[in-house]
């Protein structure tokens, strides 16, 4: 697994990038993410995308990136961190082995995100 590329903004924020999909965070576990805030050593990200993470809407349906190259090179102070996105997944929601259709996700998703958002102290597994 290749380590991710870290770049210093000040004392306590950074910025991180990773080729692969980390982190992996509930429904974006597999997708690519861009940017990632780092702030005192912990990532701010939550289940998010990062920033500059692509999303291409054509039509009814939604295209992620499940694959990226990353690079890095610094000249002088400048530091120039670079993520190439192949879009190649689209957006299906799956419950156990069954995929949901978007309205049955909706209805779903609808009641997770209250009970998520007003339990903050839910705890769900997370490999970190």
């Amino acid at each position: 697994m290749k380590q991710p590329i870290t770049a210093d903004l000040d004392d306590s924020t950074s910025v991180r990038l990773y080729e692969d999909s980390r982190p992996n965070n509930l429904e974006t576990s597999q997708l690519q993410k861009g940017l990632v805030l780092v702030y005192r050593g912990k990532e701010i990200i939550g289940e998010g995308m990062g920033f500059g993470a692509p999303v291409v809407l054509y039509s009814d349906r939604t295209f992620y990136s499940s694959s990226a190259e990353t690079s890095f090179y610094q000249t002088g102070n400048l530091k120039i961190l670079t993520k190439k996105f192949v879009i190649d997944t689209i957006s299906r929601k799956k419950l156990s082995a069954t995929y949901l259709n978007d309205r049955g996700y909706r209805f779903f998703h609808k009641h997770f995100h209250k009970l998520y958002t007003q339990k903050r102290r839910l705890v769900l597994y997370s490999p970190n």
